[in-house]
């Protein structure tokens, strides 16, 4: 994710012009699990990255990760690549490629972005840690701190997800077999606190995903005891909410949250299946599932299209990734590595438009959010704030307090786009909601 300035002094015709054309998908980043051979305890396949162009449809590895049985995670902020394998976080140029620098991250999991902080969670099969939930310096991955067991969550954890000055963590226990929990742990990462944990509703257990709807619930994929699967949507200021079994007899292999005509989705794929289930979250119903005729092995949605990204493997030769329009029809494909289980989209801003920045006055913290969009403004008076449309329409308003240094505005009213915020000082910048 990317923080890009924006001068209000490029015109509004040139604006509406050319303003719903700045973003584009720039890359697809591809993390290949690999295959590690437990029984002989042998890297049959080594860990790889990799990416793809979607104008050029070429892709290719750019490192091959020593010392990883597996990978767990894959993530792109400003210009950078950030990716989980096994047992460190290596940290890449998004542009050459180059590994800027890599820490031991024994256990990782998954990874998220707040502010300048690289979040981390932790779990490995029959390794218990005194940490499962750790900090580091995005810039450097330099360790920042931890929440121990004795002030943190106390099992193994899965999925990050954050809101404002909040981070949500699946807390499974998932390699405690028949063990499972069903946890949501609550860190303020302000003040560097762990809240009370959430219980999943109706005794769920083991999130095997964990996703934000609307900017109000909290979304998990629950794989239970394996024997079925269930979805979990909670109410963020509530704490309470419903699960309903979406497969009967099996776990699922994956999912992904799709936000498709103002309707939020959870599409999931049972084990062995060959469609994808779809799960409505505005009226808690299974919908008409997506026919891909494809057993997945990874998924990813592109937000700016609803396009879904598949990963399919035979776990020993081959891997590919499958590109399919959001109702299922195939678009393309492209070959990788073995087990392409983690992607992560890479967009960026036309260059002719990015060059404009003259006036610095508006920061947008995060430039490609979902329902928040945050922002810090140079300024010892009150302004007021104004969200402008790619067709130059003024589409929300509100009043930044110059006593709180970085404030959220809710967007989640607005549609999937490029958006301008401008300050009263005509100070600006851009966004893209996701």
């Amino acid at each position: 994710m990317k923080k890009n300035l924006l001068s209000f002094a490029l015109l509004l015709l040139a604006m509406t012009a050319t303003f719903a054309q700045q973003a584009y998908l720039n890359q697809v980043i591809v993390l290949n699990e690999g295959y590690y051979n437990y029984t002989t305890q042998t890297q049959d396949v080594p860990v790889t990255i990799g990416t793809y162009n979607p104008t050029t449809k070429v892709y290719h590895a750019f490192d091959t990760i020593a010392g990883s049985r597996f990978a767990t995670d894959v993530l792109v902020d400003n210009n950078t690549i950030y990716a989980a394998a096994d047992n460190k976080i290596n940290m890449y140029d998004a542009n050459s490629y180059a590994l800027l620098h890599s820490v031991a991250v024994p256990g990782v999991r998954k990874l998220a972005i707040w502010n300048n902080q690289l979040l981390v969670s932790r779990g490995e099969y029959l390794v218990t840690y005194n940490s499962y939930f750790q900090v580091y310096d995005k810039s450097n991955l330099s360790f920042i701190y931890d929440l121990t067991t004795a002030n943190g969550p106390q099992y193994a954890a899965d999925k990050i997800v954050v809101q404002n000055d909040i981070a949500y963590l699946a807390v499974n226990n998932g390699f405690d077999f028949g063990n499972y929990k069903g946890l949501i742990g609550v860190i303020d990462l302000t003040n560097h606190t762990y809240g009370a944990e959430i219980q999943l509703p109706n005794a769920a257990t083991n999130p095997e995903n964990l996703m934000i709807a609307g900017g109000t619930d909290l979304v998990t994929l629950n794989n239970n005891d394996f024997t079925n699967s269930s979805v979990s949507k909670i109410g963020i200021g509530s704490g309470t909410g419903t699960t309903n079994i979406v497969v009967s007899g099996s776990g699922c292999s994956t999912s992904a949250l799709a936000a498709i005509t103002g309707t939020h989705y959870v599409l999931y794929q049972a084990f062995g299946d060959m469609q994808l289930g779809k799960y409505d979250l505005n009226n808690n119903t299974i919908a008409a599932p997506v026919a891909i005729n494809k057993s997945i092995y990874g998924i990813a949605i592109n937000p700016m299209n609803n396009e879904i990204y598949t990963g399919v493997t035979d776990f020993s030769t081959f891997g590919k990734v499958y590109i399919h329009y959001a109702n299922g029809f195939p678009r393309d494909s492209f070959n990788v590595s073995v087990s392409p289980g983690n992607m992560a989209f890479d967009f960026r801003i036309n260059s002719g438009i990015e060059q404009v920045n003259a006036n610095e006055g508006l920061k947008v913290i995060n430039s490609l959010v979902e329902n928040q969009v945050e922002i810090s403004v140079n300024t010892e008076k009150a302004t007021s704030i104004s969200i402008i449309d790619a067709a130059g329409k003024t589409v929300q308003t509100g009043m930044y307090n110059p006593s709180v240094k970085i404030q959220q505005f809710d967007v989640t009213t607005l549609a999937n786009g490029m958006y301008l915020i401008r300050s009263g000082n005509g100070a600006s910048a851009r966004f893209i909601k996701m």
